[in-house]
């Protein structure tokens, strides 16, 4: 009897916590949807911080601002940050993990998420006039996730962005350390059109060339 009596007190529970579920979506859905907006505070890239900054500092390098998945939903939805004026325009997502962890991405509920580990990229055309950005992770490990995170939209009116995505440099906040690259980078890499080489070292051959040759005839010099 004091068996039967305990299992009809765990039921009420479960009951009780269903009624009390946290829900939430991106965008959000009704009255009930806990989802918190937050509306995203656009830096243009001309006025991008190019100073190195640690995540626990309380700066913006290249634009980045920040945000943390919480392995826990309970009180913790995933972030949703909301862009407006985005209609006609490119729109680029980037996000750096910190540490390196997976993360994932969506732009629409009836989207895949797009997931990727430490570094992660989305560039397309805007779905709308405003767009609603949830940064998730599904099937991770058991653990909160920090990162760095912006959003880059092409100018207003500005109607030759065919490659805007690709033209666009593409740096993470700790690419700004010395000596760090871009992910994807090689530094041997030729430069290769509409990319302004910054980021990366170009190795001219024709200078190796030439350097070679020198030290080829100073050898036969010291040898004769």
């Amino acid at each position: 009897m004091l068996l039967i009596h305990f299992d009809a007190f765990i039921s009420s529970l479960c009951i009780f916590c269903l009624f009390n579920k946290v829900t939430s979506e991106c965008p959000p859905v009704g009255d009930s949807d806990t989802t918190v907006v937050t509306n995203y505070d656009y830096i243009d890239m001309e006025n991008y911080d190019r100073n190195y900054s640690s995540y626990n500092d309380d700066r913006r390098p290249l634009g980045f601002d920040k945000a943390t998945v919480y392995f826990d939903k309970t009180d913790h939805p995933d972030p949703c940050i909301k862009v407006t004026n985005a209609a006609g325009r490119m729109f680029e997502v980037m996000i750096e993990t910190v540490p390196s962890t997976k993360i994932c991405v969506k732009e629409r509920k009836i989207d895949e998420p797009l997931c990727n580990e430490g570094y992660l990229r989305k560039c397309n055309m805007a779905a709308g006039n405003t767009v609603y950005v949830e940064l998730l992770c599904e099937n991770c490990e058991e653990t909160d996730v920090d990162m760095w995170y912006r959003i880059r939209m092409s100018k207003v009116g500005d109607n030759d962005i065919e490659n805007w995505c690709s033209d666009v440099e593409t740096e993470y906040p700790s690419n700004l350390l010395v000596g760090q690259l871009p992910p994807g980078k090689n530094p041997f890499q030729a430069k290769d059109d509409g990319d302004n080489g910054s980021s990366y070292v170009i190795v001219n051959v024709n200078v190796m060339v030439f350097l070679v040759i020198i030290v080829f005839v100073k050898i036969k010099f010291f040898l004769e």
